[in-house]
């Protein structure tokens, strides 16, 4: 844990506010999905990620971000309708260390999103969709600015075979000094 404590630091003095100003990206996602079928552990009702919002789409140094996911539940294998009464994920976060290489820097198993959005339990029916919101509050001092990358593999609570998944990025800035009095809250 201390070595991946050390890399974040030596992470934050290799990336420079230029750098980080100079990328046009703001946020990224992708419903990844197809990348979890080759494993065999998928079921043919699944969660299609039709939109994710990052608000705001870059998060600065004070802003809390709040993430929103417009999910479908769809069947495009065979007639089964959905029968998944509880909903985890495994959420695996990652830093791009210098700006190169992604680096875990922390996994988290199976956490229940009935907990959190009960949207989840138990499943809506095929071809229904429905939204989940959550809001994040500011990072934590002394967090390295970059760029950052969630990505979040849904399975049914029972069974644990593969419902989906969706991987987001976002950049982590410092303020611009226009912005300097200046945060988002949600």
């Amino acid at each position: 844990m201390t070595l991946r404590v050390i890399a974040l630091a030596i992470a934050q003095l290799l990336i420079t506010s230029h750098s980080l100003s100079t990328d046009t990206n703001e946020y990224i996602w992708e419903d990844c999905y197809s990348e979890m079928v080759a494993g065999g552990e998928t079921t043919s009702v699944r969660l299609k990620f039709n939109n994710v919002v990052s608000i705001p789409s870059i998060v600065r140094k004070g802003d809390e971000q709040k993430v929103v996911k417009e999910i479908e539940v769809i069947n495009d294998i065979d007639d089964a309708k959905a029968s998944t009464l509880k909903v985890e994920a495994d959420f695996h976060q990652y830093y791009k260390l210098a700006g190169k290489r992604w680096f875990t820097f922390l996994d988290v198993p199976h956490l229940d999103q009935c907990a959190e959005h009960e949207e989840f339990c138990p499943l809506p029916q095929v071809g229904e969709t429905f939204t989940v919101s959550t809001t994040h509050p500011h990072l934590a001092w002394g967090t390295p600015y970059g760029w950052y990358r969630s990505r979040q593999i849904y399975r049914d609570m029972d069974t644990k075979k593969i419902l989906g998944c969706v991987d987001m990025q976002f950049q982590y800035r410092a303020k611009d000094e226009l912005e300097e009095n200046e945060s988002v809250v949600l």
